[in-house]
């Protein structure tokens, strides 16, 4: 693994962002449990329902967005 096409080193400490849910080792990574120093924001599926609520009713988009061209 590199960052900015430098290896990644072993024995250095590195700062990560990712979602509550990763951080807590879902899907495996068990390893962030580890993480040291830890600032938790909001549960995402929490701030998910939060934000559709406050925005009420929501239309989805096109479905012809995407193409295979």
């Amino acid at each position: 693994m590199t960052i900015d096409g430098a290896p990644v080193d072993p024995s250095a400490v590195y700062k990560v962002a990712a979602n509550n849910f990763l951080l807590g080792g879902g899907d495996g990574f068990s390893v962030f449990t580890e993480g040291k120093d830890q600032v938790l924001g909001a549960i995402d599926l929490d701030a998910f329902v939060t934000y559709f609520a406050a925005q009420g009713t929501i239309s989805p988009p096109a479905l012809n967005r995407i193409s295979g061209k």
